[in-house]
């Protein structure tokens, strides 16, 4: 009687923990069929006629039968979704054509060529233009681009376009299919004279001038004296520009357990959501109204900064849903908020649920609302920037709580000293953070700029070296421990469960979290007994050389012709 009076409530407060799962559902089966347009026309007629015949019969036959048909109908949206999203690629010939195309960012500096994404527009079909949908990869020669080239331009190319495929070895990953999540399916090679006509849109997108703007800002950071050394870690913190990294830096944060300090998303956006709060405290009663839609400002205007990439542009329309919930004044339960808004990127963008960034950025939030507030109570600080300060290591201790089984599941690594990491490098990164904006937004007063540029540098300096000497710290980090996808799942159920428990101990049994532990070691046990059982060949997809692994339960055996030592072994528990 308890669960169900709960499961009502629960309906009535998150109406989105109903609606998402069938909707996920059907988008994840549209991964294996494609069905036709009959297919949907049809499904929809029966599925209208089960509802309005339901409503003949008594309530609890109604409701039973309208419930049904509702999550049906949620599933086969989400199927015609996902599979509409799949169909507007369009379909090109491996043959010499002209194509038509906006250029979506910067070009990418590669070894031989420049990496550049074009938008497609249309192609040359015997002299009259084919409108086209989707995007296309383009490597130039790089001693040919000589011209300056930005986002939004427009260019008329001849190229061969080539479909791209995955090379069929065993295990090996899907890259297919994740460049058509990003409605990319062709690449080609061009040289000299094949860009046959560039120039400048009379309006850009407000995507690209975003891009422009943003390596506006960067420029401003190199003229107020951010040293060459500390400006890609900056501009990756500040503006989310992460292309300026090198691998070590990426793999040193990465092993420090910080690496989510470099990806702007929730946290950050959680910490300018917050500062925006905490610095307009004093408009209140009336004038609360207008606190609130600051704070929204301030979130779209940092999203607009950091070139609205898709990580900040989720992380900002969350925080809008929370604070939306505020304006109208009426009780609004913030984790319906944030299923809200994925309801809606879900609806534009299908496949965004399968983008790692969108799974962590999601959970980390989920986790901050619930959690947060509660352990905030535990330790009140009087002083505003200390308080402030910890209240940023809080927000990141619990994201990466929250988020860690799919982070060890994606990225197969645990760091060891992520609390360390997160109470002590956190706020310092933080206060990088914030003096990085101030260094930008008082670019005017020269003087003010220089000094927060100058305050910046040192404390990028002081993050650097720390996570420098916690990751070469012996155990620092434990790699090679992925998880199954199962194992996965139980690790998040375990950890909300206790969550869940120690902030509402009279209400929560300790003996579900205690039943959800010991499920979550069988299920590792299981799975440990099957892999120790496995024999398998693996062929890495490697360039110019051959590299393949032969697995014997929990030992694999490397082999390559590119190496010294071709045979060595290591724990593999995927």
């Amino acid at each position: 009687m308890f669960s169900l009076k709960h499961q009502l409530v629960t309906n009535q407060k998150i109406p989105f923990v109903r609606i998402l799962p069938p909707l996920v559902g059907g988008i994840i089966v549209g991964m294996w069929i494609c069905p036709t347009e009959l297919f949907f026309v049809v499904t929809l007629v029966i599925l209208l006629t089960t509802i309005l015949i339901s409503s003949l019969f008594n309530k609890t036959f109604q409701n039973t039968f309208y419930g049904i048909a509702f999550s049906l109908t949620l599933f086969v949206l989400g199927l015609f979704l996902y599979t509409k999203e799949k169909q507007q690629i369009s379909i090109l010939e491996e043959e010499e054509t002209i194509i038509y195309g906006i250029l979506n960012d910067y070009p990418i500096e590669k070894e031989n060529t420049y990496q550049m994404t074009i938008k497609l527009s249309s192609k040359d079909d015997y002299n009259v233009p084919s409108p086209i949908s989707g995007s296309l990869l383009i490597y130039h020669n790089k001693n040919d681009l000589n011209q300056t080239f930005r986002p939004g331009d427009i260019l008329v190319i001849r190229l061969t376009p080539r479909e791209i495929v995955n090379r069929g070895n065993p295990y090996e990953f899907d890259y297919k299919a994740y460049m058509e999540r990003q409605k990319i399916r062709y690449y080609a090679f061009t040289g000299e004279g094949d860009i046959l006509y560039h120039d400048t849109p009379k309006r850009r997108s407000i995507k690209h001038t975003a891009l422009i703007v943003r390596q506006h800002l960067i420029d401003i950071y190199k003229e107020r004296g951010i040293g060459e050394e500390q400006l890609p870690l900056i501009a990756a913190i500040t503006l989310g520009q992460k292309a300026l990294l090198d691998p070590d830096q990426k793999e040193i944060f990465s092993k420090a357990g910080i690496m989510h300090i470099m990806a702007v998303s929730g946290l950050h956006a959680g910490i300018v959501s917050m500062l925006a709060m905490g610095l307009l405290f004093f408009l209140k009663g009336r004038l609360h109204f207008l606190r609130i839609l600051i704070a929204i400002v301030s979130l779209w205007a940092f999203a607009f900064i950091t070139g609205l990439t898709p990580s900040v542009t989720r992380a900002s329309l969350m925080f809008s849903f929370l604070h939306i919930g505020l304006l109208i004044k009426r009780p609004v339960n913030n984790i319906n908020s944030i299923l809200a808004s994925a309801f809606v990127l879900i609806v534009i963008h299908p496949s965004v649920i399968f983008e790692s960034g969108f799974q962590l950025s999601y959970l980390a939030v989920i986790y901050i609302i619930c959690l947060a507030n509660h352990f905030s109570k535990q330790l009140l600080i009087k002083n505003r920037i200390i308080n402030y300060l910890w209240q940023s290591s809080l927000i990141a201790l619990i994201a990466q709580i929250g988020t860690l089984p799919l982070t060890i599941t994606l990225f197969n690594r645990f760091p060891t000293c992520f609390l360390l990491t997160n109470i002590f490098i956190i706020p310092i990164a933080t206060a990088a953070l914030i003096c990085g904006l101030i260094t930008l937004i008082t670019c005017p007063i020269s003087f003010v700029s220089s000094f927060a540029a100058s305050l910046t540098n040192f404390l990028v300096k002081t993050t650097e070296t720390l996570t420098y000497k916690t990751a070469s710290l012996p155990f620092s980090t434990i790699d090679n421990i992925g998880m199954t996808t199962i194992e996965c799942i139980m690790l998040l159920t375990t950890i909300a469960l206790i969550s869940r428990y120690i902030t509402n101990r009279k209400k929560l049994s300790p003996i579900l979290p205690l039943c959800s532990v010991l499920l979550f070691l069988a299920t590792g046990l299981s799975v440990d007994l099957s892999t120790s059982k496995k024999n398998k060949l693996i062929v890495y997809n490697t360039t110019g050389y051959t590299t393949v692994g032969i697995q014997q339960g929990k030992k694999l055996y490397i082999f390559s012709n590119d190496i010294e030592e071709n045979q060595y072994y290591f724990n593999n528990n995927n």
